[in-house]
């Protein structure tokens, strides 16, 4: 099945488990009995309206199936991890690739400006040389391989006259990434994400008021008991 038909069969259930949760927990929250029923203009008693509860309940269960059925299908919990864990990983990359180049790299990168400036009319600008890195990747999971961030990092000088830059190659180093760093990031970007995005709303939400009906039914045990 492509990604629309699927995204598509996963919003009719949706709606579907929202529909019949939200009529069964009114229907038992309100007390409300159907003593009649009307089928294409024809109306008929019902002779046990307490029995009309069960056949309710059997389809509020028979929609939350269905929504589990199809929120494993789309992948749901695959794509809210995989949000969190990039997340982690461009916040993890970016600071450190903001930390301090080692000494042998900045030299390295600024030997590659050295000759040229040097051969130029602009060998004043030596002392002008400065570095930018940049995140690229994440490498390992943490399990069996430790993670590491990719970290690109050039040197350049700008030239005057509007003459643009000198850039020396992208060279990479690896950062590692500690798994405590990870875990503690990793629980402020789940609740970010849950916040901010579309997953807490139409994957999540989903469950909490399909568990309504069952929360009303214990809430008037209780009184009924209480």
């Amino acid at each position: 099945m492509d990604n629309d038909k699927l995204q598509a069969g996963f919003v009719r259930n949706r709606r579907f488990l929202i529909a019949a949760s939200l009529g069964l927990a009114f229907t038992n929250l309100l007390g409300i009995q159907f003593k009649q029923v009307s089928i294409l203009g024809n109306s008929a008693d019902i002779p046990h309206p307490e029995q009309v509860d069960w056949i309710l309940w059997v389809i509020w269960a028979w929609s939350f199936a269905q929504y589990v059925v199809w929120y494993r299908d789309v992948g749901a919990w695959i794509d809210f991890r995989s949000a969190v864990s990039d997340a982690c990983a461009k916040h993890l990359g970016e600071l450190a690739a903001g930390r301090p180049l080692p000494q042998w790299l900045s030299d390295q990168l600024a030997g590659e400006l050295r000759v040229p400036l040097k051969q130029s009319p602009y060998s004043d600008l030596l002392s002008k040389i400065q570095f930018h890195s940049r995140f690229s990747s994440i490498d390992g999971d943490g399990n069996k391989k430790g993670r590491v961030a990719n970290v690109l990092t050039h040197a350049y000088v700008r030239l005057p006259e509007q003459r643009g830059q000198l850039t020396s190659s992208d060279t990479r180093i690896e950062v590692e990434i500690s798994d405590v760093d990870w875990r503690k990031y990793s629980r402020i970007a789940t609740v970010r994400i849950l916040l901010t995005s579309r997953f807490l709303l139409e994957y999540f939400a989903p469950f909490l008021i399909g568990s309504f009906p069952v929360w009303i039914a214990i809430y008037r045990r209780c009184l009924v008991h209480g």
